[in-house]
C-alpha cells in the first residue's frame, strides 16, 4: 500500500489534469491514516462530466464521509479507498492514455473504415442466405476450425487464435445446440455433430458463391485487385489472426486483450496482450491467395488495430464508430443507445469502465444526456492523426500496394449501405442478443435456453417480434 502522501500527490496530479475539475479549487492532502480530497468543477459540460464520474465512483466504492454540492464535494477517505478513488479517476481520466495527437480533420475515408465497409458488405451478403448457413463469425473462428477432427479447448484456442474465455463460451452455447458431440471415448476431445457438418459446408459453398456475384457485379479486374493486395500484406504478418476479427472475450471488444503482457520483439513480434490470448506463428506453408476474401479482409484490419492500439490512445472500434458521434456538449441517452451499448444504468461496458457517464434519472428515460469523460475525449479527438498516421507508414511499408489497396475498396464501397457501421463489432456474436436472430445460430437451444453466437453487427440487425 503506497503511502498517504504517495496518493495525495497522485490525485493531485490526476485532478490537475481532469478536464472540468477547476484545478486551482481543487486539491488533495494527507490527514494521518488518510486523506482529504477537495474536488471542484467548473460551469461547463465537461465540469458536468467530472462531477458525474466522481459520483459514479463513488457510488460504486466504499462510502467514505462526503459532503457534496452542486459544484464541490470534500472527502475524507482511508488510505485504502483513497487509492481506489485514484485509481478510477485515473482510468475516468488520461492517465492511462498515451500523450494524445492534435485534432485534424479527415482529408479521405480512413483505411481501416474501408476495410470494414467492405468486410461487413461481404458478411451481409453472405448471411441473406438465412437459416441454410452458420454465422460468418461462427463458420470463420469455430466450425472451420473443427472440420471433420475432433479438437480438446486448447486446440480450437490455438488453431482459432481465440482467448480462452471465448472458447469457454462458444463451446458451451455449440453444445446446447447440439452441435457438437463428445470425440473418442476416453479423451477430452468435441467434434461436430452431422448437422454442423452441413452447415461448415454450406458455409464455405455460400463465400463462393458471394464472391462470384461480386465478381459479375464489381468485374473481375476490381476482385483480383484487392485479393493481391490484401494476400501480399497478409503473407507479411508475422502472427495468424481469427479467420474473423474477434475480441478477447465477451465484454472485452478489444484483439488481444490490452497490455498486461509486454510487446515482445520476437520474431515472431508479438503484440501487448492478456494472458488468455495465444501467439501463434503465421503458417507459412498455406499460401494467403487461398484464403475465403472475408478472410484477407479481416487479417488486414486486424494488423491495422494493432497498429492502432499499440499507440496507446484507446480502442479503433470505439474511435471509429460511436465517440465521433458524441460532441463536447454531449448526446441524448437515447441517440446514445441507437450507436452504443450505453443503457444508462451504470452497468453497460462504456458506464463500468468509464468512457461515458449519464445523467440520473428514471431507467427508460432516454432524454437523460450522455456525457464523455476526458479518456473518450482523448480517444475520439486522436482518432484522424493517427489514422492518418499509421496509412502514411503503411503506404512506405508497402510500397505501391497499398494504393491498389485502397482504389479497390473506394470502388466497392460506393455499393455498400448507408450506414454501414465503421468498424464491426468484435464481440457481438458472443452475447446473448437475440433468440430472434436471422441465421442458423439464432432462437434458441434444444433445452429452451437462449444462446449467445446469434446475431452480428455486420448483419442486419433482428427485427422485434
Amino acid at each position: 500500500m503506497p503511502s498517504t502522501p504517495t496518493i495525495a500527490d497522485r490525485l493531485n496530479r490526476i485532478l490537475g489534469d481532469f478536464a472540468g475539475i477547476a484545478p486551482g479549487e481543487s486539491r488533495c492532502r494527507a490527514d494521518g491514516s488518510g486523506v482529504l480530497a477537495e474536488v471542484s468543477f467548473d460551469d461547463s459540460p465537461a465540469g458536468t462530466a467530472a462531477r458525474l464520474a466522481v459520483e459514479h465512483i463513488l457510488r460504486r466504492g466504499a462510502a467514505p464521509r462526503t459532503i457534496a454540492s452542486d459544484r464541490r464535494v470534500r472527502l475524507s477517505l482511508d488510505a485504502r479507498d483513497g487509492l481506489r478513488f485514484a485509481r478510477a479517476l485515473g482510468y475516468a481520466g488520461t492517465e492511462c492514455l498515451a500523450p494524445g495527437r492534435p485534432w485534424q480533420k479527415l482529408e479521405t475515408v480512413p483505411l481501416p473504415t474501408l476495410l470494414s465497409h467492405v468486410l461487413i458488405a461481404f458478411e451481409r451478403e453472405y448471411g441473406d442466405a438465412g437459416d441454410d448457413v452458420p454465422t460468418l463469425p461462427i463458420w470463420s473462428n469455430v466450425l472451420r476450425v473443427f472440420g471433420a477432427e475432433a479438437l480438446t479447448d486448447g486446440e480450437l484456442a490455438t488453431r482459432g487464435v481465440l482467448a480462452k474465455r471465448v472458447v469457454r463460451v462458444v463451446l458451451r452455447d455449440l453444445k446446447r445446440l447440439a452441435w457438437l458431440e463428445p470425440g473418442a471415448a476416453g479423451s477430452r476431445t468435441a467434434r461436430l455433430t452431422e448437422r454442423a457438418r452441413l452447415l461448415e459446408a454450406a458455409a464455405r459453398r455460400r463465400l463462393v458463391e458471394v464472391e462470384t456475384a461480386w465478381r459479375h457485379r464489381h468485374g473481375s479486374a476490381v476482385i483480383d485487385g484487392l485479393r493481391g493486395a490484401l494476400a501480399e500484406m497478409v503473407t507479411s504478418q508475422e502472427l495468424e489472426w481469427p479467420w474473423y476479427l474477434t475480441g478477447y472475450g465477451p465484454s472485452d471488444p478489444s484483439l488481444t486483450g490490452g497490455s498486461f503482457l509486454r510487446t515482445e520483439p520476437g520474431p515472431p513480434r508479438a503484440p501487448g496482450r492478456g494472458t488468455e490470448w495465444p501467439v501463434v506463428p503465421r503458417d507459412t506453408s498455406a499460401p494467403a491467395t487461398g484464403l475465403p476474401l472475408s478472410v484477407l479482409l479481416s487479417k488486414v484490419l486486424a494488423a491495422f488495430t494493432i497498429d492502432y492500439e499499440e499507440a496507446h490512445v484507446g480502442p479503433l472500434g470505439a474511435a471509429s464508430v460511436f465517440l465521433p458521434q458524441v460532441p463536447d456538449d454531449a448526446v441524448s441517452l437515447e441517440r446514445a443507445r441507437s450507436i452504443c451499448d450505453v443503457i444508462g444504468t451504470g452497468k453497460s461496458a462504456p458506464e463500468r469502465h468509464l468512457c461515458v457517464v449519464v445523467e440520473p434519472g428514471r431507467p427508460r428515460d432516454g432524454s437523460r444526456t450522455v456525457y464523455l469523460t476526458p479518456k473518450s475525449r482523448r480517444i475520439r479527438d486522436s482518432y484522424p492523426a493517427l489514422v492518418t498516421e499509421i496509412e502514411a507508414r503503411w503506404r512506405n511499408r508497402f510500397a505501391g500496394v497499398l494504393a491498389g489497396l485502397r482504389s479497390a475498396l473506394e470502388t466497392l464501397d460506393t455499393a455498400t449501405a448507408p450506414g454501414t457501421p465503421d468498424y464491426p463489432d468484435t464481440r457481438a456474436w458472443l452475447h446473448p442478443a437475440s433468440m430472434k436472430a436471422r441465421g442458423a445460430l439464432g432462437r434458441v437451444a434444444p433445452d429452451g435456453q437462449p444462446v449467445h453466437l446469434a446475431w452480428h453487427s455486420g448483419q442486419s440487425r433482428p427485427a422485434d417480434g
